[in-house]
């Protein structure tokens, strides 16, 4: 009765670990762990990339207190490192998609380097973060003084809030888009094999191990009663 029983129930957890084991196998989850400065900061293995000489280094240079003081802080540990955004490309495939490292700037100097990448290579093995850290100004520079100033102006800020600069600035860098529309979860076709249901087996066999300790009990009881 109790190997019956047994063999049963793992018939019914076989179904369901079989199920599960599917879903799993057929639908992979792509890990995006970090998605703000945050959790870059709190993970001690990572290393940071910022940019060479630009506004942020001296955002955290001269920093007190706050987030960007701890960004300066982990300089002493290693985890900071400075390039030029030319040299984002060459460290991309070694130090950050199959490294532990992670680029930190302004998203205008990363989606183009996101669209070459891809542009290169067809792939998105990377991922944008959702923070927006600081923002940062554009502008032009006019005389003082000077009667066209205003109507640049006027016109330039009706240009940007009609969302004209965003548009040109997207179509002019070649799949500065294809990446966003990435799932983070893939589809893919796995066979069974015995490292990927060998539970399955073991729990069969746990239950039969079990149920024949019982049987041996059951014998070893009955034989002392009698």
């Amino acid at each position: 009765m109790v190997v019956g029983v047994w063999l049963l129930t793992t018939l019914v957890l076989r179904r369901s670990y079989e199920g599960n084991l599917m879903s799993l196998l057929a639908v992979r989850h792509i890990p995006q762990p970090y998605q703000s400065l945050r959790a870059v900061l709190d993970d001690p293995s990572v290393t940071m990339i910022w940019k060479k000489g630009g506004s942020f280094i001296e955002l955290i240079e001269t920093s007190k207190s706050g987030i960007f003081r701890e960004v300066m802080d982990t300089e002493k540990n290693g985890r900071l490192r400075f390039l030029l955004v030319k040299e984002y490309l060459s460290v991309l495939d070694k130090d950050v998609i199959e490294g532990n490292q992670v680029i930190i700037d302004f998203a205008f100097n990363l989606v183009p380097i996101s669209g070459n990448y891809f542009s290169d290579t067809g792939k998105c093995n990377f991922y944008i973060g959702r923070e927006r850290l600081v923002a940062q100004s554009l502008g032009m520079i006019g005389k003082k003084g000077d009667p066209i100033v205003p109507a640049m102006t006027k016109r330039i800020m009706a240009m940007i809030e009609a969302g004209l600069y965003h548009h040109w600035y997207i179509q002019g860098i070649p799949n500065a888009t294809s990446c966003d529309s990435f799932s983070s979860k893939v589809t893919v076709i796995t066979l069974f094999s015995l490292k990927n249901t060998w539970a399955m087996f073991a729990i069969l066999a746990g239950g039969l191990a079990v149920s024949f300790a019982i049987l041996i009990l059951e014998h070893f009881v009955w034989w002392i009663v009698k």
